[in-house]
């Protein structure tokens, strides 16, 4: 008789189930698309903030919505999210950015300073 052929072992669970009923990711969340991992050229340090506007974006569109830049003063500020911090991201109607990231966090952080040093 000829040789039976080895049965198939049990398939692996995939993660394409779970993928496809996960939530779309949340401000802060790190999706992980590859663009996100890029270095910045010609930084020796880590570039803390291009780190946190991955974090917060994401959609991986390589630009921060205002809800997400919102939501990024709120997390970020905190207590120092004052009303005229909260406006500065508002005003951005087209959202930032990364290369504009960096313009908004000064500003924002100026504003905050501001708000602390008079409280």
């Amino acid at each position: 008789t000829a040789p039976q052929p080895a049965s198939k072992p049990d398939a692996l669970p995939t993660q394409t189930a779970t993928l496809s009923t996960s939530p779309a990711p949340l401000p802060g969340d790190f999706c992980g698309c590859p663009r996100q991992l890029a270095p910045m050229e010609g930084l020796e340090e880590p570039d803390t903030l291009g780190l946190l506007f991955l974090m917060y974006d994401s959609s991986c569109t390589g630009r921060l919505e205002p809800a997400s830049l919102e939501a990024f003063v709120q997390d970020i500020f905190g207590e120092a999210a004052t009303p005229a911090v909260l406006e500065a991201a508002r005003q951005r109607k087209n959202g930032v950015t990364r290369s504009d990231f960096y313009h908004f966090f000064a500003e924002v952080d100026k504003l905050a300073r501001a708000a602390l040093a008079t409280s």
